[in-house]
């Protein structure tokens, strides 16, 4: 498929924080080939904060998502309103396809999903999305360039190695981030940065998000040992109601160990993720977050795959525990967590 001179293209699909990261190497990949086409991304109001300042986009259409079939129905609806005002000549997405053929047809524009061009195709989202772009004749090896080979990373045609994120913070994010980790880390202690929970009943039902979550317990068990050696500043993220409950559980279960962050917007959290010696989170977005601006991780998995949605890090600052048996991520033990972040900081200290 030939993109026409001045199309305007659409990627859709990317309704959260680590599946906005993981469109950033398609981004990145089209504009490199297609300077003359205009790239529209639909996403949703709290990940869109990802892009801004990218020179990849030419324009962000962040529309409301909520649950259930209703909230389904009327994303749609909202979504072809707002990029009516777009005339895409194409949208292409590799989740949710049904929804977004909708929107396609709706709009009456031409569609591009994963799947289509490999049926039954596995691999990671990030590379599908570039096996889409690479389906349109855009050249994809850029946006690979430099990236870690990850091993047993699945592999996917015209992909020469795994893609790599890209968040674009400025001068004065990155200052005040620094003030903010001082404040934080007196003595210039590494600190350490524990991701409360990945709860999101409004994609994955609420069974479902608690499979992801690791036990508050562990968090405090792993809290208190971090906070005696290294002797590190131990803080915890929480954005939603159920993470700061859970932040606070942390903080009592392990004698004040930690303390809980106060409410940081997306970019803000990616800065000072940034100058942190290492982030303790399961499969969410700010584990994403993380690995964009290079921050050390240990990422603990449950029964998502990271085969499919694993962070992009290169091997040697990031640690990936997963159940030795299929199960929740409560199954990985507070133990294996600790030797993980040790390494990691001792790593760190290193360099």
């Amino acid at each position: 498929m030939n993109l026409p001179q001045g199309s305007t293209v659409v990627i859709a699909g990317a309704d959260r924080i680590g599946d906005l990261l993981f469109v950033t190497p398609s981004l990145r990949a089209l504009r490199a080939a297609r300077p003359d086409v205009r790239i529209v991304v639909l996403t949703t109001p709290t990940p869109a904060a990802v892009l801004d300042g990218s020179p990849h986009v030419d324009r962000v259409v962040a529309v409301p998502r909520g649950p259930g079939a209703i909230g389904r129905w009327a994303y749609v609806r909202a979504a072809r309103i707002a990029l009516a005002r777009e005339r895409p000549t194409l949208l292409v997405t590799v989740r949710d396809r049904a929804m977004y053929e909708r929107v396609a047809r709706g709009l009456g524009t031409a569609y591009v999903a994963d799947g289509i061009f490999a049926p039954g195709r596995a691999g990671h989202y990030a590379e599908r999305a570039l096996a889409c772009i690479a389906a349109l004749g855009v050249p994809v090896a850029a946006a690979t360039a430099g990236a870690p080979a990850a091993a047993g990373s699945p592999a996917v045609a015209a992909v020469a190695a795994p893609p790599r994120y890209e968040i674009h913070l400025t001068t004065a994010e990155r200052s005040e981030a620094a003030r903010r980790a001082d404040a934080l880390r007196p003595g210039g202690r590494p600190l350490v940065v524990l991701q409360a929970g990945t709860r999101d009943t409004r994609f994955l039902g609420g069974a479902r998000a608690r499979l992801r979550d690791w036990p508050v317990e562990r968090f405090a068990e792993v809290a208190r040992a971090l906070a005696k050696d290294p002797g590190a500043a131990v803080a915890i993220h929480a954005a939603s109601a159920g993470e700061r409950r859970a932040a606070r559980r942390i903080v009592a279960l392990s004698g004040g160990a930690a303390t809980i962050l106060e409410a940081l917007t997306v970019r803000t959290l990616a800065a000072l993720l940034e100058q942190a010696a290492l982030l303790i989170s399961a499969d969410t977005g700010p584990l994403h977050l993380g690995a964009a601006v290079g921050a050390p991780i240990v990422a603990i998995y449950g029964p998502t795959d990271p085969g499919l949605t694993g962070p992009l890090a290169p091997a040697d600052r990031m640690a990936l525990l997963k159940p030795s048996e299929p199960g929740p991520a409560a199954l990985v033990p507070a133990d294996a967590v600790l030797v993980e972040a040790r390494r990691l900081i001792r790593s760190g200290r290193s360099e």
